[in-house]
């Protein structure tokens, strides 16, 4: 297949990090006509828009995850620190009672 013509599109993005960088490439070609009408470069543009609209979502759909699951790590392991430094707590409690109970019966005698 020849083409008399052919166009390449890049895909700008429109997000954090890649804001004006080429995502990737739209080919729009025809056998039958010499080139594009303005009309024709608008809805290619158009189309590379929505394109680089869906990729960023799709990227930040991902990363939006990736932290979160980040995050849901960082929350179990600081709630196990927590809940280590309660155990911790309540034992040197028990035992400071214990001997406040020990000391009271000491000073009785």
């Amino acid at each position: 297949m020849k083409y008399n013509s052919i166009l390449l599109f890049g895909a700008p993005g429109a997000g954090k990090g890649t804001q004006g960088k080429v995502l990737g490439t739209l080919s729009f070609g025809t056998r039958t006509r010499t080139g594009f009408s303005d009309d024709d470069l608008a809805l290619m543009k158009a189309v590379a828009d929505q394109v680089a609209i869906a990729m960023e979502r799709k990227r930040a759909e991902e990363e939006l995850r990736r932290t979160h699951g980040e995050l849901e790590l960082r929350v179990k392991e600081r709630t196990e620190e927590l809940a280590t430094v309660v155990e911790t707590l309540l034992g040197e409690i028990a035992e400071r009672e214990r001997m406040e109970t020990s000391l009271l019966r000491l000073h009785r005698l």
